[in-house]
């Protein structure tokens, strides 16, 4: 039922004399019932009576924690006290200005000395108040108890009970106190079978003597027997996620351009949220919180001032609505293996689904730790990417079939076949940017494990490999990963394939950059060059996961030993610039065997003049440097 609904039952059954029973809101943690209490409900509690002669009193009273009906006394009696006196009580916008009425505080903090004020106790008349209880599955109170208590409430005081609960947790708070005693009760005179041994009747295994313990000792048997003769009506609890979702975003009325941003996304976000069927606000208000960061990261880089701005939010929202509402709902991180910086994994509304991942997403949504240096890296990377599509995009230049496979679930057999032929013939036409190669062969090893005849994997990656040997351009074949869920031999076959790319990918990239950075240091002012290129083609170094294997050391020692002071400054520059990130363990750790052979070479290199030694030396100082963050690697 939505909150305008609710209101007006709520409101017909303060208003009904005839309703001598307790009324429980019923919903899941999370969805929103406290809110609606502090927006809603303690408003119709305030004004109910509004022109009556006599206005009934009020309490809000949380459960939580609560040991003894005492202590439910107790918080109604103060309440008592927090309001008597105050002038404008009787307005209804004084109902939200003390907290006071909406009571959450420790009565240890309050101190009220209840033996010097007996004689006003005892005249205070709890007859025909309003009470709402919050957090009844959170009570310690024994459900017999606590519900006795209301009943009594109810009945001999005729009060107006509104109890906001989660109904299917209530009792289970209980049942794990003094577990010890209970599983001892269970396994009298029985063996606990760690084993799995055959002797039911004499042995308890572990899952059973939970079973068994629950079955003798969880409370809902008891609330289920006793909750008819209380509760007179359940309401189930349903946010309307769209009014919500407004009233949420209405708190960034300071930030206009974010608010436009959630307000344009807003069909979007809901839309998972829907698919998902979740309704918790939490994980709403967590995944706008989330957004917000990023948003706020891409305007203070300035990347809202270049192309491709929106594309890159927007891949980013995606993953962080629908990995929020996975991990907050006791998905594994793990599970979704996401083993690069960028990847496409197993999420979303179908159980084929997959979407691209950003590992700097999912550290900060478990962790709140952000990376600025890795954000950096996937925005930039991303950008390459859809500037080469964008270069790309002639539909004579550009595959097809593998977009339309992608929801190959949806087709008729024959035509995933089809496809299948056809995005091989494809590939030979080298429609594909390598990178993709990754996601077609998982793409590929899917269709094959759900038994579509997608022929020899190794004939693709055949082509894909002579694809790699002719190109001219540098090639990058490891800038997405592709998971398997809860599938490591199909994990284990993935890898294998991607292994046979990943190296002819390096043996290509190796002699096209090697032969130009050769040339370059064999020509005049070489090092003033290899400076110039490494600026220009940083991203290359990052896409191979290599740099220094490029260079010939022995002729970069060469070069050295006839340099100025200006040039041999423009080496610690040129290493700044290809090893200057703090995430270089990401992309380089391939390098630390060289570099340390380098730096030695350069220890032993005479040089001429104070200013030259000191150069060389603060080149030494700077490889070490990379060593020692390469050296962090497990």
């Amino acid at each position: 039922m939505y909150c305008d609904e609710i209101e007006q039952v709520i409101k017909e059954y303060l208003d009904n004399p005839k309703s001598e029973y307790a009324v429980m809101i019923d919903g899941e943690w999370g969805v929103g019932k406290t809110y609606f209490l502090t927006h809603s409900l303690m408003n119709i509690m305030e004004t109910i009576d509004n022109g009556k002669s006599k206005r009934r009193k009020y309490a809000y009273v949380s459960l939580y924690g609560i040991k003894s009906a005492e202590e439910v006394s107790r918080e109604i009696i103060f309440q008592y006290f927090g309001r008597k006196g105050k002038k404008k009580l009787e307005t209804a916008d004084t109902v939200m200005t003390t907290a006071s009425n909406i009571l959450t505080a420790s009565l240890g903090a309050i101190n009220i000395d209840l033996s010097k004020i007996k004689e006003t106790i005892s005249k205070i008349d709890i007859n025909n108040w309003i009470i709402c209880f919050d957090d009844l599955e959170r009570c310690y109170l024994s459900i017999n108890e606590i519900l006795g208590y209301i009943n009594r409430l109810v009945e001999h005081n005729n009060c107006k009970v509104v109890i906001l609960a989660n109904e299917k947790e209530i009792g289970k708070i209980n049942l794990n106190q003094r577990l010890e005693n209970k599983y001892q009760v269970v396994m009298s005179g029985r063996k606990l079978n760690l084993e799995n041994e055959s002797n039911e009747d004499e042995n308890l295994d572990i899952k059973k003597l939970q079973s068994v313990t629950k079955m003798l000792f969880n409370e809902d048997i008891l609330y289920k027997s006793i909750r008819e003769k209380v509760i007179g009506l359940t309401i189930k609890f349903e946010p309307q996620m769209d009014r919500v979702y407004d009233s949420i975003i209405n708190e960034y009325n300071a930030d206009t351009q974010f608010k436009q941003y959630l307000n344009d996304n807003k069909t979007l976000i809901l839309h998972h949220f829907k698919k998902s069927k979740c309704c918790n606000l939490r994980t709403l208000n967590f995944i706008l919180e989330t957004v917000r960061k990023v948003y706020r990261e891409m305007i203070s880089k300035s990347f809202n001032t270049v192309k491709y701005f929106n594309k890159i939010m927007n891949e980013f929202l995606e993953y962080i609505v629908l990995f929020a509402i996975y991990y907050r709902n006791g998905g594994s991180v793990k599970d979704l293996e996401l083993t690069t910086e960028i990847g496409y994994v197993h999420l979303g509304n179908g159980i084929f689904n997959r979407i691209r991942g950003f590992k700097f997403l999912e550290k900060y949504c478990t962790t709140l730790s952000f990376s600025e240096g890795e954000f950096v890296d996937v925005v930039d990377q991303l950008r390459i990417e859809y500037a080469e599509k964008e270069a790309q995009y002639d539909s004579s230049k550009r595959g097809e079939a593998y977009g339309k496979l992608r929801n190959w679930w949806e087709k008729e057999d024959d035509e995933v076949n089809f496809l299948v032929k056809e995005l091989k013939e494809e590939i030979k036409q080298n429609k594909y940017l390598f990178y993709e190669y990754q996601g077609i062969i998982g793409q590929l090893m899917v269709l094959q494990y759900w038994k579509h005849d997608v022929g020899n994997i190794d004939d693709f990656i055949n082509i894909m490999n002579r694809n790699i040997e002719n190109s001219k351009e540098v090639v990058d074949v490891e800038r997405h990963s592709f998971s398997f869920e809860k599938n490591p031999e199909l994990r284990k076959e993935y890898d294998k394939y991607i292994d046979q790319l990943k190296f002819q990918a390096k043996k290509k990239n190796q002699t096209i950059k090697a032969g130009e950075i050769s040339e370059i240091l064999k020509s005049d002012n070489g090092i003033e060059k290899l400076a110039d290129y490494c600026e220009e083609h940083y991203n290359d170094f990052i896409m191979r996961y290599g740099f220094i294997d490029l260079l010939d050391i022995d002729i970069l020692i060469d070069k050295m030993k006839k340099a100025s002071v200006m040039e041999l400054r423009l080496i610690i520059d040129i290493f700044k610039t290809v090893y200057g990130a703090k995430n270089i363990n990401d992309f380089f750790t391939n390098d630390k065997e060289i570099i340390c052979t380098f730096k030695r070479k350069v220890e032993e290199m005479q040089v001429n003049g104070i200013n030259k030694d000191l150069a060389k030396h603060a080149l030494v100082d700077y490889l070490k440097d990379i060593i020692e963050r390469l050296g962090d690697i497990q």
